[in-house]
């Protein structure tokens, strides 16, 4: 039996869900959905946030210019967030649809002033490795954590969504500001692989696997968080 939680101011609520349905969670100013799969509790849907745990803001690149500047300059103290979409003619990121959260880059996601709430984090790859085997492998896993249907995903998506864990594509804003894979889900792990690389778990619309793949630290993907 899946469960999911309403916290709301400093209370806590478990109770059974029906499929698909899932109560809202309150958190700085902010409804979010979450939803408990095996011992895990996640973030049902992307993260979407402007500031840091402690009210700082992170920085947000609003043109491709501002973008690269970041690229530019990477290491701790330049945490950056994006749109999912392309850039303008113009060279601006305008919003194309709030489903999809913010893209972060690595400096973000790893600030120590934290980018999730308290008692929240950005997943380990451990974790993740968690996740996939409850539902099954990461062969198949993918189909059970993606929306079902075409409203976000491209025609032909193979997916359940019977965790509900509703994962959605965005893509992935690369170092030339540019949205790479748009019709793919990017989502951050909290490991290094390298002093510029970090790890990303993706997928697809034509298949139920998630997969994953290297992403530079400069490069922008959603984030879903996980419950200490």
């Amino acid at each position: 039996m899946r469960l999911a939680f309403v916290l709301f101011l400093n209370t806590i609520i478990l109770f059974p869900l029906a499929a698909q349905i899932f109560p809202q969670a309150l958190f700085v100013n902010k409804q979010y959905k979450f939803v408990v799969i095996g011992t895990q509790t996640w973030m049902a849907e992307n993260l979407n946030i402007a500031t840091y745990r402690d009210g700082t803001s992170i920085g947000n690149a609003t043109t491709t210019t501002e973008w690269i500047s970041y690229v530019n300059n990477p290491g701790a103290g330049n945490g950056a967030w994006v749109y999912p979409t392309a850039a303008d003619g113009s060279g601006n990121f305008l919003l194309s649809n709030p489903d999809y959260g913010k893209l972060y880059n690595w400096y973000a996601i790893t600030d120590t002033r934290g980018l999730c709430p308290t008692s929240w984090h950005v997943p380990s790859r451990v974790e993740w490795r968690i996740l996939y085997n409850y539902l099954g492998g990461a062969s198949i896993a993918g189909g059970k954590l993606k929306e079902s249907g075409t409203a976000h995903w491209a025609t032909g998506n193979v997916a359940t969504n019977t965790s509900g864990y509703t994962a959605l594509p965005g893509g992935y804003m690369g170092g030339g500001a540019s949205l790479g894979n748009a019709p793919y889900g990017y989502y951050w792990a909290s490991d290094e692989i390298a002093s510029n690389m970090g790890y990303t778990y993706l997928m697809y619309p034509s298949s139920a696997v998630i997969d994953s793949t290297n992403m530079g630290k400069v490069g922008g993907s959603a984030v879903r968080c996980i419950h200490d």
